[in-house]
């Protein structure tokens, strides 16, 4: 009976982990707390960018109406009006097309963690 203790006190030391060094784990809880900390920015930097762009959206939107109110109030040609109105509608697709790439890289962006 003692040599099957023996052999289960020997095979416990074998198993046995010793740590890289002394504050192993408190280094390991500290990178995970500061993971959570980047998540919950990352979460108020996506919130943000979403409002800042539906309020540039609506902004630009009203930009718009208000500049083809302006130059069918101004005296110019039609063909020069219309052609003020598709370079200002053009720019403003172009962002939107641009910003709303951005923002669906934004959110399907994901950290790889680095444990």
């Amino acid at each position: 009976m003692e040599h099957k203790d023996d052999k289960l006190r020997d095979m416990m030391q074998m198993a046995k982990i010793e740590l890289p060094f002394d504050d192993f784990e408190n280094a390991v809880m500290m990178r995970i707390e500061k993971l959570e900390q980047e998540k919950s920015a990352v979460a108020k930097t996506k919130r943000y960018a979403l409002i800042f762009f539906a309020s540039g959206t609506l902004f630009g939107l009203g930009l718009n109406y208000l500049l083809t109110d302006l130059l069918y109030s101004i005296s110019l040609n039609t063909a020069m009006k219309n052609t003020l109105l598709l370079i200002s509608q053009i720019i403003y697709v172009l962002l939107i097309v641009l910003f709303c790439d951005k923002a669906l890289k934004l959110f399907k962006m994901r950290r790889k963690p680095s444990i």
